[in-house]
C-alpha cells in the first residue's frame, strides 16, 4: 500500500507544481490524475517498499536544495559567457568522461538527469560497463578525471546514492 501512497503524493505534488495554481479544480483534477498514476505505476516505480524511509525523503529535500543552488550558479556562469564580448574565447566545449559509483538504475537516472538539466552540461552517452557518463561540457576547465567528477557530478552522485542505493 505504501508504494501507491508515495507515487500518489509525488504525482500530486508534481502536478500542482506544473499547473502553477492551487484552485479547487486543480486539486480535484490532480487527485484524479495522481490516483490513476499511482494505480498504474505504483508497483513499477517502487520496487522495494521497505526502502521508503523518512531519511530518504529528507535526503531528497537536500538534493533539491543542492540542485537549485547548482542551477543558479550554472545560469550565472552561462549568462557571463553569453554576455562576454568575445564568446568564442570564453568557452572551451568538449565531451568528457565522468565515472560514477552508483548501484541502482534510479540513482544513475537521477545523476544523468541532474547533469543534463544543469545549464552548460548534457549527458550524451552512458557506458554501463565502464560505469561512466559522457558529458558535453560547454566550458571544460580541466582534463583530470577526479576534478571533472568533482565539478560536474560529485554532489549529485552523493545525494543519488543516499536516496536510491
Amino acid at each position: 500500500m505504501m508504494r501507491y501512497v508515495v507515487v500518489f503524493l509525488l504525482s500530486l505534488a508534481t502536478y500542482l507544481v506544473f499547473v502553477g495554481s492551487v484552485t479547487l479544480y486543480d486539486i480535484v483534477t490532480g487527485i484524479a490524475v495522481s490516483s490513476v498514476a499511482a494505480t498504474v505505476f505504483g508497483r513499477i516505480l517502487v520496487r522495494n517498499p521497505r526502502k521508503l524511509e523518512v531519511r530518504r525523503f529528507v535526503e531528497l529535500v537536500r538534493y533539491l536544495a543542492t540542485f537549485i543552488a547548482t542551477e543558479i550558479r550554472a545560469h550565472l556562469e552561462l549568462a557571463k559567457i553569453v554576455l562576454s564580448p568575445n564568446v568564442s574565447k570564453s568557452i572551451r566545449p568538449g565531451i568528457v568522461r565522468v565515472r560514477y559509483d552508483l548501484e541502482s538504475d534510479y540513482g544513475v537516472t537521477l545523476l544523468a538527469n541532474s547533469i543534463t538539466n544543469t545549464p552548460g552540461t548534457l549527458v550524451v552517452d552512458l557506458d554501463e560497463e565502464e560505469r561512466a557518463l559522457y558529458v558535453h561540457w560547454i566550458n571544460v576547465r580541466t582534463l583530470e578525471p577526479e576534478e571533472i567528477r568533482d565539478i560536474v557530478s560529485r554532489s549529485f552522485e552523493e545525494h543519488a546514492r543516499k536516496i536510491f542505493d
